[in-house]
């Protein structure tokens, strides 16, 4: 008489959860790609007089990121890539992925927020030389993106109450964007050293 095998259902369990846990995680990257979406070419806005034109860039980062301007999403910056956005002039509450930090920002002015690893899990926008950002984007290959309504919404569902949060980890550190001096980054990113701005 044949003997029935029966397969052992321990490497079927397991198999099915190493799909199931693909499929999620191949999801949570469709998510982020739908919520920020590719424009066309590089688009570099002119500052209007009473706002400030701020460029968030995550060409270091392995990661994409999520950018919260005070209460309010400002949208999703996938790795490689890079978004422009004008601010109300003031000091203003920066956070999401990267740790929470009041910039200051003027009326009229152009600033480069560089997304950097600083230890562990910590990530800070750097300031950095806003006169660069065209070269950067250039050299780097990095795509402008906006985020769609429906992917602001879903940012604004996901802070809940972190905001408040946010403003007790920001403390009373306030980072100075550049003026006369910038953060030059290595190409790798892991090491931020003091520079001279070009006049």
């Amino acid at each position: 008489m044949a003997k029935l095998i029966i397969p052992r259902r321990k490497h079927s369990i397991t198999f099915a959860s190493l799909v199931i846990v693909a499929l999620i995680s191949v999801s949570g990257v469709s998510f982020a790609g739908n919520a920020a979406i590719k424009s066309g070419p590089p688009e570099f806005p002119q500052a209007d007089s009473d706002k400030a034109l701020v460029y968030f860039v995550n060409d270091f980062s392995r990661g994409d990121a999520h950018v919260y301007v005070d209460s309010a999403p400002l949208g999703y910056v996938p790795r490689a890539a890079y978004t422009a956005a004008m601010l109300e002039p003031g000091v203003r509450l920066i956070w999401g992925t990267a740790d929470a930090k009041w910039y200051d920002f003027r009326p009229g002015s152009v600033y480069l927020l560089r997304l950097v690893k600083v230890s562990g899990r910590s990530r800070v926008w750097v300031a950095d030389n806003p006169g660069a950002v065209r070269g950067l984007v250039s050299r780097k290959k990095l795509a402008h993106v906006t985020t769609s309504k429906q992917g602001l919404t879903q940012l604004q569902a996901k802070a809940g109450n972190k905001y408040k949060s946010a403003l007790k980890r920001a403390e009373g550190e306030l980072v100075l964007p550049y003026q006369k001096g910038f953060y030059a980054l290595d190409l790798e990113g892991t090491q931020p050293t003091s520079a001279k701005a070009s006049q």
